[in-house]
């Protein structure tokens, strides 16, 4: 008799089982949850360098950190008093800046989080990649800035695959 309520149990656990793991995964945000305001300086030529990037990786990576729901991006034009000000009045307690400089057929990324208040640098990291790998170094960089900032793993260099029955 229990043998058999067991085995029942077992069936039915595991049939819900399957059914809670074919579930649709489903992101959403917080609402209730405030972002973290940041500042984000155009990345500029290193010193000398008159080549520009064939792309922005500033601008990746405030896009990737957006996409993370947890920051507020504040573009700034450069960094002087006035921007610090800003910044500072709109609690972004750091920014993000950078430079790069072609070598070669490679690019140096050298990017920056920095304390608005301090102007101490919280990261620095430099990236020595080709042209073809110049926004898989600005995805590295926010990931970077995710765990800096939050403790958890960022996503902007995962991949991210749905299915749909839409053509």
């Amino acid at each position: 008799m229990y043998k058999t309520i067991i085995i029942a149990a077992l069936t039915i656990f595991i049939t819900l089982l399957s059914i809670y793991a074919q579930e649709d995964v489903i992101i959403k945000g917080k609402q209730n949850e405030s972002l973290l305001p940041l500042g984000f300086i155009e990345f500029k030529p290193h010193l000398g360098e008159s080549k520009k990037l064939p792309l922005e990786p500033g601008n990746i990576i405030a896009k990737d950190l957006d996409f993370s729901g947890r920051v507020k991006i504040l573009k700034v034009p450069n960094k002087d008093s006035i921007t610090r000000n800003y910044l500072l009045l709109n609690k972004a307690y750091a920014y993000v800046s950078g430079s790069y400089l072609y070598q070669g057929n490679k690019v140096i990324l050298n990017c920056y989080l920095i304390d608005t208040e301090t102007q101490d640098l919280i990261i620095g990291k430099k990236y020595s990649v080709k042209n073809t790998q110049l926004r898989l170094a600005a995805h590295k960089f926010s990931d970077e800035l995710v765990y800096q900032l939050f403790g958890e793993q960022g996503i902007a260099q995962t991949k991210i695959v749905f299915v749909s029955k839409q053509s």
